[in-house]
């Protein structure tokens, strides 16, 4: 899996771009911003708080750490001084406070708790702990693999979990093309509004079609009835009164 990672102001970073695919180590000379970077990443997936930490790089308003995944998932975290937000998979969670969202679950990036106090972070580690659970101390490393069974069956639900993810995803790019096609096709459509419209003015002239019909069917009646009358009038026209004795 690729991840695009985009960095804005965050501590020495003003504006940073790489892609992480598969196992990726940041090399570079010292005070050039590897650390930031591993940190940049690491709060976005655990919501660093507090503006007094300077998590915000000097001059600007908030930090934001975008995080684009090769199955289509994204993560965007915005922190200023007076709020925090993120935006999952284009689902916006505004006023995050101090709290991780569970909609970051769906990237099964956290950290492990080990004891009471000690957090290691599977995905991500830094420069004084190169190799996940490789410098700590022993009973730690017991009681992180102590129970080897529960671990695989928690490794076999996150591959199925990967699995059914990437289907989904793999479906929804599907049903997203459809819904694209479907928009094109229903703007052939479009005229028939005005169709609509030429319909309501040929309705409207049928009816004033019906009404002069109706006119004419009378006025041709009439015109029957004069000539009968006509006939009349020409066939007794001649006609002459006689005196009777």
């Amino acid at each position: 899996m690729s991840i695009k990672v985009e960095i804005k102001a965050f501590q020495s970073l003003e504006d940073v771009s790489l892609e992480i695919e598969g196992f990726t180590i940041i090399t570079g000379p010292n005070n050039e911003g590897k650390s930031s970077v591993v940190r940049a990443i690491k709060g976005a997936f655990s919501n660093y708080t507090g503006y007094q930490h300077s998590w915000v790089r000097h001059g600007f308003d908030a930090l934001s750490v975008r995080l684009r995944f090769d199955d289509g998932g994204s993560l965007l975290w915005e922190r200023g001084p007076a709020f925090s937000r993120y935006e999952v998979n284009d689902k916006c969670i505004e006023n995050a406070g101090q709290y991780v969202p569970e909609e970051l679950e769906v990237f099964n990036v956290r950290p492990i708790k080990i004891g009471s106090d000690v957090k290691l972070w599977p995905q991500i580690a830094d420069q004084f702990n190169q190799i996940f659970l490789m410098k700590e101390s022993g009973a730690i490393l017991a009681e992180a693999i102590a129970d080897t069974e529960k671990v695989g069956r928690i490794n076999n639900a996150l591959r199925s979990a990967e699995s059914d993810k990437r289907a989904a995803f793999s479906k929804l790019k599907i049903r997203r093309k459809d819904l694209e096609e479907i928009k094109e096709e229903i703007i052939k459509y479009a005229p028939l509004a005005d169709i609509k419209i030429h319909f309501k003015e040929i309705h409207s002239l049928r009816e004033t079609l019906i009404k002069d019909e109706s006119g004419m069917n009378t006025l041709s009646t009439l015109k029957d009835k004069i000539q009968t009358q006509s006939a009349i009038y020409y066939k007794y026209n001649n006609f002459k009164p006689v005196d009777f004795p």
